[in-house]
């Protein structure tokens, strides 16, 4: 005889539902435990997406900040200025550039200025300046290149020069 493992109902060897409830009489397969090598390959797979997910690079989007650098500012040599510049990426296509200096024997100031960016192509970026307040007829759009290596962003300097030059930053969040 076979017991419902439903209702409790005995029922013959030669039936395969249970005539009380209808529930099957057939045993399921039994499951069966994932062996060892199943779950530490399962673990290993676990881990390299997660090294791979920490190493990927990142792009643009996140905070880059410059080592720090000392100048004298034209007709205030007698001062020496410290400061650094952070440079800001939203996923939101915003950025926003601030250079923090502080004046020796004076105050510290922030020269801030923001906009929005387009990704033009693998290494320029296309950056449009929000007009100042005191001055909303001055649209700036600026055409840059720039590299990012792991860790690293040079891109062009974003000050009116002769000579070309390029700022390094290094990531600080993203």
């Amino acid at each position: 005889m076979k017991t419902c493992g439903y209702c409790g109902r005995e029922n013959s060897e030669d039936t395969s539902k249970c005539s009380e409830c209808g529930t099957s009489l057939e045993q399921a397969p039994a499951r069966t435990l994932p062996t060892k090598s199943t779950i530490v390959f399962g673990v290993t797979i676990l881990i390299a997406i997660g090294i791979f997910y920490c190493l990927r690079p990142k792009g643009l989007v996140g905070r880059w900040r410059t080592d720090t650098f000392l100048t004298n500012p034209t007709g205030h040599e007698e001062k020496t200025v410290n400061g650094y510049q952070t440079l800001e990426f939203l996923k939101n296509g915003s950025f926003k550039l601030s250079c923090l200096m502080k004046v020796q024997g004076g105050k510290d100031f922030v020269i801030s200025q923001q906009g929005t960016y387009t990704i033009a192509d693998s290494s320029h970026v296309q950056l449009n300046f929000t007009p100042l307040t005191n001055r909303p007829d001055m649209k700036i759009p600026l055409r840059v290149s720039f590299t990012v290596s792991g860790s690293q962003l040079e891109m062009d300097a974003i000050t009116s020069s002769v000579v070309p030059e390029k700022t390094k930053y290094r990531r600080v969040w993203w």
